[in-house]
């Protein structure tokens, strides 16, 4: 009797219907798991390598997967201050900063999120460090990711930014942000976009005036050639517009130079003038 029985339970036909039921089942199973880590644990930019901020190299929207079933009233900003707690509007080149995350919601169970930040030809901004308590800077594709890595509910997180080199012009902050039940799925989350934070640089910062050091402009307004001079002899000039993006550059032949502006867009911009005595900064209109 416990030979047969062994017989019929180790058959190949029994062997062959146990084989498909784990090849049915087991991928569901694993599917399942996997929807629940990574709903629950990691952002997206650690496990799944995307983008959801929503910027202009952003994949789709978390939308995609997250139903906005939830009513949390979510809403979030990002927030750039000094080291004392000041507000920030214009970076100072290499300078820390603290960028934080504020996320506000009501009735949920935590939150999710993701930032980055971009210069206007879409490479990263600046370097990051220091990520608060469950949350970490991702490296994704060379641009950096500040999401969080595990259950967060207190609805403020940090990290320290370091701000880009001189001459990188205008940074711009995207982010998303999640409200989530803990039921470990996707439905009945509320997912909002975070407005977008734009800094611009301080173009004063970066540059040192020498007394008695002086440069003419001429003519000023002007609509082609500007004329520049200098005491001494121009080693080299750059042209940066009103939002601190460098727009033209040229090295120096004497001390006195003639720049071609026609091709540039009517405004106002700022020239940083070095010579050998040092670097002079300096205002013109084209129009």
């Amino acid at each position: 009797m416990f030979f047969c029985e062994k017989k019929v339970l180790n058959s190949p036909r029994i062997k062959s219907i146990n084989m498909k039921k784990t090849y049915i089942f087991s991928p569901i199973i694993l599917g399942i798991g996997a929807l629940l880590w990574i709903s629950a644990s990691g952002g997206v930019a650690k496990i799944q390598s995307k983008d959801r901020t929503g910027s202009p190299v952003s994949d789709v929207a978390c939308t995609q997967c997250h139903m906005a079933t939830g009513n949390f009233s979510t809403s979030a900003i990002i927030q750039l201050t000094d080291m004392s707690g000041g507000s920030v509007t214009a970076y100072v080149p290499g300078e820390v900063y603290n960028l934080k995350v504020r996320v506000q919601s009501s009735g949920n169970v935590g939150h999710g999120f993701q930032v980055t930040g971009l210069l206007s030809d879409n490479t990263s901004a600046g370097t990051c460090s220091s990520p608060s308590v469950n949350t970490a800077i991702t490296p994704l594709n060379g641009r950096w990711y500040f999401e969080q890595t595990g259950a967060i509910s207190n609805g403020e997180y940090e990290m320290v930014w370091t701000a880009p080199a001189s001459g990188s012009g205008v940074v711009t902050f995207y982010g998303v942000a999640l409200a989530h039940n803990g039921d470990g799925m996707t439905t009945g989350d509320e997912f909002v976009n975070i407005p977008n934070t734009v800094i611009t640089e301080d173009i004063s910062s970066g540059i040192t005036e020498v007394a008695g050091l002086q440069v003419n402009l001429f003519p000023n307004p002007v609509q082609n050639v500007l004329s520049v001079q200098a005491e001494n002899k121009i080693l080299g000039i750059n042209v940066i517009d009103i939002s601190g993006k460098s727009v033209l550059k040229t090295v120096g032949t004497g001390s006195l130079m003639e720049v071609n502006v026609a091709e540039l867009p009517i405004g106002t911009y700022f020239m940083e003038v070095t010579s050998t005595q040092g670097v002079e900064k300096a205002t013109f209109i084209k129009n």
